[in-house]
């Protein structure tokens, strides 16, 4: 006669089974808020600086400044990347812009970059900051063009307002913390001598289980995407 199911220790490939039927979509991003910054010309060029110097209002192009022709049709340039700044957490980028000002024959070209775990992206124009959701830490670069003979742009400073990235995927967060850890519940597939859809007979103590289960109590809660050992009727650490 069967015997009825026991509530006991977990499939031992439980590591294969939960990623199949539970993928964690996000960690929600907590203990940090919203915030502003402001990074002001002179703690700009504490970073690299190519072509620009600093005079009592900001930054501005200096006498050194190159030329490139990509630019055209501006005849020089300068360039000022800031030193990395370190966000609370993974963060969203609601607002990035520059405060200049820009006279005629002249122009100010704003980047972003973002780190993602222990790797820096691709730098970004203003409009695509998309690109940067989950950085944490950001780095900006200002790009002054102007004309040998007409007045430089001005940079006072960069402005921006980060907000928690709530969506930020498991998948990177993993890269700077390790795999996340969730809790399934599961229940033990079928009765003792019962025979599973993909036609296995179920024995005694038998490393099956029905992933999740809704169902009302017993049920065995299960450990994270990572483990791979038997748990007890107790809860998984």
């Amino acid at each position: 006669m069967p015997r009825s199911p026991r509530w006991g220790r977990a499939a031992l490939f439980i590591g294969v089974l939960v990623p199949l039927f539970l993928q964690p979509a996000a960690i929600r991003a907590e203990s940090y808020a919203s915030g502003s910054f402001w990074i002001p010309g002179a703690q700009l060029l504490d970073g690299s600086a190519t072509g620009v110097q600093l005079d009592q209002d900001g930054v501005v192009l200096g006498a050194d400044a190159p030329s490139w022709a990509g630019y055209e049709p501006f005849v020089i340039f300068g360039t000022v990347e800031s030193l990395p700044l370190a966000l609370d957490g993974p963060s969203l980028i609601d607002e990035l812009r520059v405060d200049s000002e820009v006279p005629e024959g002249a122009a100010v070209l704003l980047e972003a970059r973002g780190l993602f775990g222990s790797q820096w992206g691709l730098w970004e124009p203003v409009g695509a900051l998309g690109a940067l959701a989950g950085a944490s830490s950001l780095q900006s670069r200002v790009t002054l063009l102007g004309s040998a003979e007409g007045p430089s742009p001005l940079v006072r400073g960069v402005f921006g307002r980060t907000r928690p990235d709530l969506g930020f995927k498991a998948e990177t967060l993993a890269v700077q913390f390790g795999p996340p850890t969730v809790t399934v519940w599961a229940t033990r597939e079928g009765l003792v001598g019962g025979t599973t859809a993909n036609g296995h007979v179920i024995v005694e103590h038998d490393r099956f289980v029905a992933l999740p289960s809704d169902g009302p109590p017993p049920r065995t809660p299960l450990s994270s995407v990572t483990t791979t050992a038997a748990e007890t009727d107790s809860a998984a650490t």
